[in-house]
Formats: structure tokens, sequence, C-alpha cells
């Protein structure tokens, strides 16, 4: 899985759950999202796993590995957004 795979099935994620979210006013996060789901990769077996891979675009481990990856080495920009909230 490359880079690229993993940025073309977020945008996949986002436009589906940007639907499912509706027009009117919300905060959400595709990416947060996205994350969460693929970190739950490792806990799922069988048809869940199956269902998840569907779900995230990418094969469930590989998305938790590269979720993973992201989390560990955050863009300096995640701590300012993160201090915001805060």
């Amino acid at each position: 899985m490359t880079t690229t795979d993993v940025v073309a099935a977020l945008a996949r994620y986002a436009r589906s759950f940007h639907q499912v979210a509706g027009d009117g006013h919300h905060v959400a996060s595709p990416l947060g999202a996205w994350l969460l789901l693929a970190l739950a990769g490792p806990a799922c077996a069988g048809e869940d796993l199956r269902q998840l891979t569907r779900i995230l675009g990418v094969d469930g481990d590989a998305a938790a590995g590269f979720a993973a990856e992201l989390l560990a080495h955050p863009h300096p920009v995640v701590h300012a957004g993160a201090a915001v909230w805060g």
C-alpha cells in the first residue's frame, strides 16, 4: 500500500462521510473517523474485517499501520490544532 493509495481511499471515505452527515452545519472529521476505524482493524476478524476493509478502502492491517505511523509522527500543525481545542 502506498501513500497515494491511502490518500485516494481517504478522499473516497470523506465524500461518503459528508454525504451521510448531510448538508446542514456540522463539525466532523473524516480523517479522524478514518484513523479511528483503521486503528480498530487489528481487533477485527472475519466478516467484520471484510466490512472494515471495504469502508476504509484499503487493507485493514495496512490502514492500521499507516494510522499508527501517522499518529506516532504527527505534523507540527496537529499540536497547534489540539492546543486550540484545549
